[in-house]
């Protein structure tokens, strides 16, 4: 049987909200007689009217509100619930989903940062998304727009107008987003959801919450790019280059994981202008559902440059890199280097005039997978023989020395 596929381009769907059924709620004894013996505690306080809201799933499929008033130790209790026959399959009787338990259980069971949708978000309030049409996030050099509407598309752009555009998949009932978190917004459909997570000005991540065996297996994001730039895949990942084959950005390789934080196998395609990513969930042997997946997108290497100032003498400068490069420096770490220097170079002209600058970048690319922040210092000689000083700066027990001599 070929995996059904979804597509971040064509008509938005939209299905009405399931019917509600009215039921008698099964009786509940440790509820009721929790209340009975406040009642014989506080006798002056009768009656006492309680109302408890009960919503865990005390069977597959059920969520169960209960309201329980108590009068002088007589319970009288009504609810109401969304229930189905036995005989329906467990997939339909599955309720919406609770996103940020999804995206927790996730960040919970992997400690890479990559896994944490909700905690690596920026911190910018997105309640007001519904009303707005968009939330908008702009640092230096860049802005992040992320649309209500699930067929619109996410556009990154940097100064001078060069912007790409991702169109994320919806299927049936998909609905305008609404805020989970700070920095974080969910489009809820009724086989799965799709949540896109603003982590800088550079980073976006767009998860996909599979929410059961019968969901699609392949999710297609519609690009749109420049005039002339490419897509390709390379290990795993993709990259996009501008006419001129300067980078623009890229994904990192996918990945998938259930609620048990096991991974499940995924993979990207590239069918023109859509990136395709499969997601082989449904015959995975003690699949535990809902399953998240990526992707997540980058704008160049640097992802923020968090001060540039006068000190010392010179200028200093202190800046992080974005997901991207930190994969791609191990497969080839002058490409980083080089895409990295030019943005540098470009925003940050007068800071980066020295040679000790590119020099001490060179460093820090080499030494990429133990850094956080990146310091570059222009007060600081030119050495351009700065690698020999690599192994004497371990041996002593200071590996920062060999990139700040």
């Amino acid at each position: 049987m070929e995996p059904r596929s979804v597509s971040g381009s064509g008509s938005k769907m939209r299905a009405g909200a399931p019917e509600r059924t009215s039921v008698i709620a099964p009786k509940i004894t440790s509820k009721i007689t929790r209340i009975q013996s406040i009642n014989r505690l506080f006798p002056l306080f009768r009656p006492v009217e309680f109302m408890a809201f009960i919503m865990p799933h005390l069977r597959k499929g059920v969520q169960m509100r209960i309201a329980l008033r108590l009068d002088y130790g007589a319970a009288v209790f009504g609810c109401t619930a969304l229930v189905a026959s036995l005989a329906v399959p467990a997939s339909a009787l599955d309720l919406k989903p609770d996103s940020v338990d999804a995206l927790n259980q996730v960040s919970d069971s992997l400690i890479e940062e990559k896994y944490d949708l909700l905690g690596q978000a920026v911190n910018i309030d997105v309640s007001d998304i519904s009303a707005d049409d968009k939330i908008l996030f702009q640092s230096e050099g860049s802005a992040v727009t992320v649309p209500s509407s699930p067929s619109g598309p996410v556009q990154i752009s940097a100064e001078g107008g060069e912007y790409i555009e991702i169109y994320r998949p919806f299927g049936s009932g998909a609905e305008d987003a609404v805020g989970i978190s700070p920095g974080v917004v969910e489009n809820y459909g009724e086989e799965f959801t799709t949540v896109t997570s603003i982590r800088g000005g550079s980073d976006v991540q767009m998860a996909t919450i599979i929410h059961n065996a019968d969901s699609p297996e392949i999710y297609e994001y519609g690009l749109g790019l420049p005039e002339g730039a490419i897509a390709f895949r390379v290990r795993g990942g993709v990259l996009i280059e501008d006419l001129e084959g300067d980078l623009i950005g890229g994904f990192t390789p996918p990945w998938a994981v259930d609620a048990k934080g096991d991974p499940v196998p995924t993979s990207y395609e590239l069918d023109g202008s859509t990136l395709v990513q499969r997601i082989d969930h449904a015959d995975v042997e003690g699949i535990k559902y809902p399953v998240v997946a990526d992707p997540a997108y980058s704008r160049g290497m640097i992802k923020e440059v968090k001060h540039e100032r006068w000190a010392n003498g010179g200028w200093e400068l202190r800046l992080t890199v974005t997901a991207l490069a930190r994969w791609y420096q191990p497969f080839n770490p002058r490409y980083v280097y080089s895409e990295g220097l030019k943005d540098l170079r470009e925003y940050h002209p007068r800071s980066m005039a020295k040679d000790t600058m590119a020099q001490q970048w060179d460093c820090h690319v080499t030494g990429l997978p133990g850094t956080i922040n990146i310091d570059l210092e222009s007060y600081r000689k030119s050495w351009p023989g700065w690698r020999s000083g690599i192994l004497g700066a371990v041996l002593s027990g200071n590996p920062a020395r060999a990139c700040n001599w």
